[in-house]
């Protein structure tokens, strides 16, 4: 189930199988696995460590069955200058959106963004699920975002980090660190995109992942300050 069958102490975790060979595994899982010798006792001499283990090092892998359904649909990287008065930074105005591109809802907590940005969906997020076909936005500040978008309310929250304005590296890992999206944006895909006020857009959102790294798989979006 993900978590590691060595209990603090040492003890074996009661949700921790025997290996008895081959599994099956029917959706996707994170397995830890230890050798556990209770008869294994530590070399004498000078160097050899004082505390005796019965554990081995654990090994942690990711099974995927179903890559999750969740991509990224539109990137605000270089977001235009706010309007005079308004003493944010024009980075505070970034944004991520993410789309359920699957027929069924779809829990996002434990889904995690990185690369240039780092943000993990928590039960605590302002959004935890979604529906077929909903999407959800991660911002960079949300204030400012909602004073330049008032009307948006499926903020998840607020990621770490700033998307470089030059282009930058994303990726996107479901809840059992299954591996969805990994790609890099450059800002010469379209020069509008880069601080003129129009975002990044995917045009199939249900495209091969990998072509996500593509130019063309883009399009700046169709209205001033993204779409």
């Amino acid at each position: 189930d993900g978590s590691d069958p060595r209990l603090p102490k040492g003890g074996v975790s009661p949700t921790a199988l025997t290996y008895p060979g081959p599994l099956t595994l029917n959706a996707n899982a994170r397995v830890v696995a230890r050798a556990n010798n209770p008869a294994h006792k530590n070399l004498t001499g000078s160097g050899n460590p004082p505390i005796s283990s019965t554990w081995s090092g654990s090994a942690a892998a990711t099974y995927v069955v179903e890559t999750p359904p969740l991509v990224i649909t539109e990137i605000m990287y270089h977001p235009p200058q706010p309007p005079t008065g308004n003493t944010n930074d024009a980075d505070n105005f970034e944004y991520l959106e993410l789309k359920n591109v699957g027929t069924q809802s779809f829990s996002l907590v434990g889904v995690r963004l990185s690369g240039g940005v780092d943000y993990t969906f928590t039960a605590s997020s302002g959004v935890t699920s979604l529906a077929s076909g909903e999407t959800v936005l991660v911002v960079k500040n949300r204030a400012a975002f909602s004073s330049r978008y008032p009307a948006a309310s499926n903020i998840a929250g607020e990621y770490l980090g700033n998307l470089d304005n030059g282009g930058d590296h994303l990726a996107l890992e479901g809840p059992l660190k299954e591996p969805v999206l990994d790609f890099r944006y450059e800002n010469q895909w379209y020069p509008i995109t880069d601080g003129h006020g129009y975002s990044l857009v995917i045009v199939d959102d249900h495209a091969p992942l990998s072509s996500w790294s593509n130019a063309a798989s883009w399009r700046p979006s169709a209205e001033l300050n993204g779409s």
